[in-house]
């Protein structure tokens, strides 16, 4: 279940726009998201 959602997160932001593949937006919108 954990994996799953992480790969969502990974895959889109908040707002439903494709995430960038670096390492920092990842983590900003991944950290975002996982909180919630």
């Amino acid at each position: 279940m954990a994996a799953a959602k992480k790969a969502k997160c990974a895959g889109k932001t908040v707002d439903g726009k494709k995430c960038k593949n670096n390492a920092v937006g990842k983590s900003k919108f991944c950290a975002t998201h996982k909180k919630k």
